[in-house]
């Protein structure tokens, strides 16, 4: 799997383009993963967001990407403290024109398979939201990266940018090396983003 946020780098269209809104390490935390799938799968992280949107707004890029690029396949992540329900996608959706025709929740709650059709086009779009937990405090991937140093080194780290920043300076790793040497057991049970990876690398939406 390669990871790119230069298309010319790498010759060819991209399978997926993520669609993420503000994040600083998703795109450190898939750089991680791009070893653990050995396929010629390539996911396009844009460097510049066409629509700046956090949230389930990132949606709105997706009508931009259609029409403008002809892109049509999207891995669209956000946050737990965005969701309250996978029936909100939808309607979003559909707002933006995009005629849902098949959805399904992979995991429960955490991971939404789409089918639509947004004027002629067939639209596939993988939703993976980003954490555990769904009401109080909610950190997004910080609670992920920090359930992967509590299972990697049996440590409880605080789920804030600096306590795990400096937890992997005392390891003498960054977040793409805590993620690109950790074992499958452990990313599956650390991160959503995981098992999405692992539904597209099974290749559900070549069936629509």
């Amino acid at each position: 799997m390669i990871v790119t946020e230069d298309l010319k780098k790498v010759g060819r269209r991209p399978d997926f383009v993520v669609l993420t809104g503000n994040g600083v390490w998703e795109l450190r935390v898939l750089k991680g993963l791009e070893r653990k799938f050995p396929c010629d799968l390539i996911l396009f992280f844009p460097k510049s967001r066409l629509i700046l949107k956090t949230g389930k707004r990132v949606y709105e890029a997706v009508r931009v990407y259609v029409s403008k690029y002809n892109f049509c396949r999207f891995l669209v992540l956000y946050d737990n403290e965005h969701h309250r329900s996978f029936s909100e996608d939808i309607r979003i959706l559909n707002e933006l024109g995009v005629r849902v025709l098949h959805c399904e929740q992979i995991v429960a709650d955490r991971i939404l398979f789409i089918f639509g059709k947004l004027g002629s086009h067939g639209v596939v779009i993988y939703t993976s939201v980003q954490g555990f937990r769904r009401s109080g405090e909610c950190r997004g991937i910080n609670e992920e990266i920090a359930a992967l140093i509590r299972l990697r080194f049996g440590v409880s780290v605080n789920e804030d940018h600096g306590a795990i920043r400096q937890f992997l300076r005392s390891q003498n790793m960054d977040i793409t090396e805590l993620v690109e040497s950790s074992g499958v057991r452990y990313l599956r049970q650390a991160f959503t983003l995981y098992l999405t990876l692992e539904e597209i690398n099974q290749g559900k939406d070549l069936l629509w």
